[in-house]
């Protein structure tokens, strides 16, 4: 057990070490069950030599005793971040944060945040393909910015949707904004950006820029 109280844990593998969670299966593995008894109120997974990081049927009852928000840090060179296999859910009102460097972030699976939980993924190049279906709380999800935005999946989102992207954002799944969805894919305002869209639904009154 840690019991960190109010205060914060990070957790990193050495000498370059890749990080599952839940069923995952990489260098260090951290089944749901081993989360769940951090206690905290924000845990960072990960750091600059961390090589992958991959989440597989990571349970609510993994993020039970996490009051604030999972961080997971692949901000090293070429890091991916893979939700692969099975669905993941958080506990309600846990957020989650990844730091994505220039690797490719692939969202395969359901990915569920409820409550007041936020999604804010910070990228500097990589590209981001969402084939699952992401859903998160009131604290709405953030995409800022990658080389390229793919959603096959669905976002679904009680707070507000922003999606930033370099060079292409292309939505050919479905995206259902309850707040305002924000759309840009010329975020380094090299005039280059281009957007493809599918489905997109607005709930009455919200806005769409």
């Amino acid at each position: 057990t840690i019991d960190a109280g109010e205060g914060n844990v990070s957790i990193s593998g050495s000498n370059a070490r890749s990080i599952g969670l839940g069923n995952a299966d990489q260098d260090l593995d951290i089944s749901s069950a081993e989360l769940g008894v951090i206690s905290a109120t924000d845990l960072s997974l990960g750091d600059a030599t961390t090589t992958a990081i991959s989440i597989d049927a990571l349970a609510a009852s993994g993020t039970a005793n996490i009051t604030g928000t999972l961080i997971l840090d692949a901000s090293g060179d070429n890091v991916p971040v893979t939700f692969e296999n099975n669905a993941s859910t958080f506990t309600a009102g846990i957020s989650l944060d990844i730091t994505a460097g220039n690797g490719d972030v692939n969202i395969n699976e359901n990915l569920t945040l409820s409550g007041t939980g936020a999604f804010d993924l910070s990228s500097t190049n990589g590209d981001v393909t969402i084939a699952g279906t992401l859903t998160t709380g009131s604290g709405g999800l953030a995409i800022d910015p990658p080389n390229t935005i793919t959603i096959t999946g669905s976002l679904s989102s009680t707070g507000a949707i922003s999606l930033d992207a370099n060079d292409q954002i292309t939505i050919g799944g479905n995206v259902i904004a309850s707040d305002t969805l924000s759309i840009d894919s010329d975020a380094d305002s090299t005039g280059g950006g281009n957007i493809q869209l599918g489905s997109v639904t607005l709930q009455s009154g919200n806005a769409m820029t």
